[in-house]
């Protein structure tokens, strides 16, 4: 009956909510003994804490003091050191984490002065998670990292699963989506089908990696198998999280009756479990579902609840969130934009404290909008510079492709360990029967030779089919990593464009010229929605194209002091909103006629774009009335032509990766100088919207 190792808070015994009651009915009746002694007393105390703390953990810790003052008593070290650990657990189901922490530290001291390893590996994952939630994750990182190795190098199964999933959670508290993911598969390749709780906890886990990514179906899935898990092993807090997680996809899946019904389940059993943070939690939750359902009173109510209830329990990081959202709620209440600004430095204050990247990118992205719509646009755009450094800090197109890999690695490699262990159960079985026939007829030899024929011949299929899968996987991992590619080539035109956007306004302001820096930077921000609103499409229409064209041209005629006329001539059977081509395939065309041509004449600009269609294809050309005497001697030809701007070679690079299977080297780009400018061709499959 003893406990007298420190639980790992992840790793309770799944059981029935019927086989719980008659487990403390029993240990209750056990204390009723006048003959019980001491030290069995502690450990019935011991039991009962650890059992209540899922359910009632003020009753848990009643127990737990209990263990801990008689342990005192009878100067009993081992049993007072499992009484402070069950009170640990006690505060964390209360969302208690300071009074945790501390006695978590008692219980490690006492572990490592007895060089107890396995105790103390599981002490310092309590501790980590602790830290994780105060938003130390740096230093919660050094905690798993120490208990992971203790655990694999002692052959701790179990510990070593939840405390792999635990190590991935704070990766992806620090959008590392490739290092999380990592960390749950390879936590959930130890589990089995009995273990209820570890494969909950993996699959909301997995979950939320797929969420972050966008792929809301998927995380759906994984969600609902995290409810099933929970349900089974009677775990009502991990129950109450995963209906926060579902509420939230279903939420963003634009089901808002759903959500709001499993938001209230999980406030219903926070409450009766009393976990401040998760209560805290629950209503924010409901703020915001009621500001997107414009019940703006109400939403303001639960809000406010929230930010109580975190301020006293001091979870800085969560409020940093909570303080963007209200913003967004006084934004929509026509409240002063002041008290917007200061909500949101507020929050950037917060955010930078936790060091939470994603944290830090939201609230420079609010800063931003809060000073643009002030008028404030110096402080406006090194605001949006700082946003644009924390959103490509978060994930690049590397850890992109490392997921992808991973991804598809994990499951070559469970199918191949099926497949062999199907196969070495079907021979052991042939064995069998080979061996009784050879015992109980005369005829066992033909048939012995028989089932090694077949065997061999099972074996043969067995290998051609590891042999196609192999093939079959790894084709589907260079279509993502192509995809990928392509991504990573659309990503590199916004900062190019960008860069040079953000120079010319510099120009402005060097030459003392706010007026003009001002009217540049608002029909700058015009043009940067509309780039941000198509940077994650792969095809926009030509009318979409030419919209953002005639923006930037503008923006580029205001730089040069000079007009600069655009004119689209379009053959009447092609539609220009319904051709589609790539969003801003265009713009490097025409910035090369404005920065190496128009730009060095003394005429007013002049831009030509000129659609035909030929055959199947769209013949995209580019004229300007530009001086190009200066570069003509630099550019032979098209390798030349990349070398003299960037955004040109990522045309060509882009159209390689996105009609690799139609041979893109037929599409080039052709330039040639004309008797008064310049002209770029370039020829393009017809894609209809």
């Amino acid at each position: 009956m003893n406990r007298l190792g420190i639980l790992t808070l992840l790793l309770f015994l799944s059981c029935q909510v019927y086989a719980q009651t008659a487990f403390i009915d029993s240990l209750n009746q056990e204390l009723t003994n006048p003959n019980l002694p001491d030290s069995s007393k502690i450990d019935v105390f011991n039991e009962l804490a650890y059992e209540w703390a899922k359910s009632s953990p003020k009753k848990g810790l009643t127990y737990a003091d209990s263990a801990i003052t008689l342990s005192k008593k009878i100067g009993d070290m081992p049993r007072m050191s499992s009484g402070l650990n069950s009170k640990g657990i006690n505060f964390w189901y209360l969302g208690e984490d300071s009074q945790a922490l501390e006695a978590f530290a008692s219980v490690l001291e006492f572990h490592k002065n007895n060089q107890n390893e396995a105790g103390e590996a599981r002490v310092l994952n309590n501790m980590a998670l602790l830290l994780y939630n105060q938003g130390e994750y740096q230093k919660a990182l050094i905690y798993h990292d120490r208990a992971n190795q203790i655990f694999e190098s002692l052959a701790l199964r179990r510990n070593l699963i939840n405390s792999l999933s635990n190590t991935g959670v704070v990766y992806l508290a620090l959008a590392d989506y490739p290092k999380a993911l990592e960390q749950f598969l390879k936590a959930l390749s130890q589990t089995d089908s009995s273990e209820y709780n570890e494969n909950a906890n993996l699959n909301t886990n997995i979950g939320l990696v797929y969420k972050n990514l966008g792929d809301l179906k998927t995380a759906e899935k994984h969600q609902k198998e995290a409810v099933v898990w929970y349900e089974r092993g009677g775990h009502k807090q991990g129950l109450a999280s995963e209906y926060g997680n579902l509420a939230n996809n279903y939420q963003a899946q634009g089901k808002y009756k759903d959500a709001e019904d499993l938001f209230f389940k999980a406030l219903a059993i926070n409450k009766e479990i009393g976990n401040q943070r998760r209560i805290a939690s629950d209503l924010a939750n409901l703020g915001k579902l009621y500001m997107s359902l414009g019940q703006l009173e109400k939403a303001e109510l639960y809000l406010n609840e929230a930010v109580g209830i975190l301020f006293e329990n001091q979870d800085f990081l969560y409020l940093s969130t909570i303080y963007l959202d209200k913003a967004e709620l006084f934004q929509m209440q026509k409240k002063p934009k002041l008290s917007i600004l200061d909500l949101r430095k507020k929050a950037l204050e917060l955010a930078e404290k936790s060091g939470s990247l994603s944290h830090q990118n939201s609230a420079w992205k609010a800063l931003s909008e809060s000073y643009e719509e002030l008028g404030k646009n110096k402080e406006a755009l090194l605001a949006f510079q700082k946003h644009i450094i924390f959103r490509d800090s978060i994930f690049n197109n590397e850890n992109q492709k490392k997921l992808t890999r991973m991804q598809v690695e994990f499951e070559f490699e469970k199918n191949a360990q099926q497949m062999k262990s199907e196969f070495l159960f079907e021979n052991q079985t042939l064995k069998a029967k080979n061996e009784k026939q050879r015992i109980l007829t005369g005829a066992a030899l033909l048939i012995f030779v028989l089932f090694i024929v077949t065997g061999a011949i099972l074996q043969h299929f067995y290998r051609k089919k590891v042999k196609a899968d192999k093939l079959r996987l790894s084709a589907d991992f260079k279509v993502q990593k192509a995809q990928l590619e392509y991504k990573a080539l659309k990503a590199q035109m916004n900062p190019h464009f960008i860069f040079n956007a953000l120079s010319s306004i510099s120009n402005f302001l060097l030459k003392n010229e706010p007026e003009k820096a001002d009217y540049y930077l608002n029909r700058f921000a015009v043009l940067i929605r509309k780039i941000l609103e198509f940077s994650d499409q792969e095809l926009i229409t030509l009318e979409e194209e030419i919209e953002m064209l005639q923006a930037y041209t503008e923006i580029e005629s205001l730089r040069l002091g000079k007009p600069i006329k655009m004119v689209i001539a379009c053959e009447p059977d092609i539609s220009m909103d319904t051709v589609k081509i790539p969003p801003l395939l265009i713009q490097p065309m025409i910035e090369n006629a404005i920065w190496h041509g128009i730009a060095h004449s003394k005429e007013e600009g002049r831009i030509e774009i000129i659609l035909k269609k030929e055959g199947q294809h769209l013949q995209l050309t580019v004229r300007d009335n530009g001086d190009e005497a200066l570069i003509h001697d630099q550019i032979e030809n098209v390798k030349k032509l990349k070398k003299k701007s960037m955004g040109l070679g990522l045309i060509q690079r882009r159209l390689k990766i996105l009609w690799k299977d139609q041979h893109a080297q037929q599409f080039p780009l052709e330039w040639k100088k004309l008797n008064h400018g310049s002209e770029i061709a370039l020829q393009l499959p017809i894609i209809y919207q």
